[in-house]
């Protein structure tokens, strides 16, 4: 689950999902956790507003491009 400024109450919520998602995913053979939630933080440790459309929820093109450096290496 990726950090919103619009959820950035949720943060802490969201964060320990991840790990939950990331420690199950471990276990399994042909399954990865991809961190998407680090490179979508300032250096504060929030969510970077520039990454999102005026809703501060959904992301814009360069939130997308995030996820497809992070991704891309485990596609085939």
């Amino acid at each position: 689950m990726k950090p919103s400024p619009s959820r950035q109450h949720l943060m802490p919520k969201i964060a320990a999902a991840n790990a939950s998602i990331r420690d199950f995913l471990e276990k399994k053979r042909r399954a990865r956790y991809v961190d998407i939630w680090s490179p979508m933080l300032d250096a504060n440790g929030a969510p970077r507003k520039e990454l999102f459309l005026k809703d501060m929820l959904h992301m814009n093109e360069q939130g997308y491009a995030i996820w497809q450096k992070a991704l891309e290496p485990y596609l085939k």
